[in-house]
C-alpha cells in the first residue's frame, strides 16, 4: 500500500509534533506542516486549506481552550 502524503496546519510548534506523530502512526507521510502561531491566524487561512483538501490530504489541529464545547461545534462554527 502506498502511504498517503498529508499536509497540515497547526497553532504552534508543539502541535507540529503531535500532527506528525498522528500521521506517522497511521502510516502516512508528512508533506509539510504550517505553524501559524495562533488560532486567529490558523482560522483566517482555513478556507484555503479546505479548498486545497479537494486535491490533497490535509489535517488541521487546533486547541479548543474552552472556546467550543466539542470538536464538532468548532468545525460547525469555522467551516
Amino acid at each position: 500500500m502506498i502511504p498517503v502524503s498529508v499536509s497540515g496546519a497547526v497553532e504552534g510548534p508543539s502541535d507540529d509534533h503531535v500532527l506528525q506523530r498522528i500521521v506517522q502512526a497511521k502510516g502516512g507521510l508528512v508533506h509539510r506542516v504550517q505553524v501559524l502561531h495562533g488560532k486567529t491566524n490558523l482560522r483566517s487561512r482555513l478556507p484555503g486549506y479546505n479548498a486545497s483538501a479537494r486535491h490533497q490530504a490535509w489535517l488541521v489541529l487546533v486547541d479548543l481552550n474552552g472556546s467550543h464545547a466539542c470538536p464538532a461545534a468548532l468545525a460547525q462554527d469555522w467551516l
